[in-house]
């Protein structure tokens, strides 16, 4: 506080911060939690659900697909390997496609990984805003992948 040239310290307050805060990140999270109360989180939980549902059978017929996640406690995560094909190509033909992934490795859940015996794994999360349009483009890109 700035008052007549002298500036004042609260007492006992701390003198430095412990970091800098962005505005912008507390208006994104306002707007999420005014959108997760518009729509209804039970709403959200079951589309999301349904997304990953919708997935998983889309890509059961092709053998080459590994799914890690268990088929009964689906959520909007979904993990999955390709056989014969890294998951650092996947990445990056999927990138290329506009679809975005991300790689999750040994260093991300050492645990889990050695259970699974994989090193990495292709993470795709499926969100309330997504559409099967969508999904249906992924499918088709992972199968475009498998038959060059």
């Amino acid at each position: 506080m700035v008052k007549k040239n002298k500036i004042f310290v609260k007492k006992n307050s701390p003198i430095f911060e412990v970091f800098e805060y962005s505005p912008a990140l507390k208006l994104g999270l306002s707007n999420a939690i005014a959108n997760v109360n518009r729509i209804g989180i039970e709403k959200i939980e079951k589309k999301i659900k349904n997304l990953s549902r919708f997935f998983l059978n889309e890509m059961k017929p092709f053998s080459k697909f590994i799914f890690y996640e268990n088929s009964e406690l689906n959520v909007g995560i979904n993990t999955f390997s390709i056989k014969g094909i890294k998951t650092s190509v996947i990445y990056d033909f999927l990138i290329k496609k506009k679809i975005l992934t991300s790689v999750s490795n040994v260093q991300t859940s050492t645990h889990y990984f050695k259970k699974k015996n994989v090193n990495s794994v292709i993470r795709v999360s499926f969100h309330y805003y997504n559409k099967i349009e969508e999904i249906k483009k992924l499918k088709k890109c992972l199968i475009d992948l498998i038959k060059k």
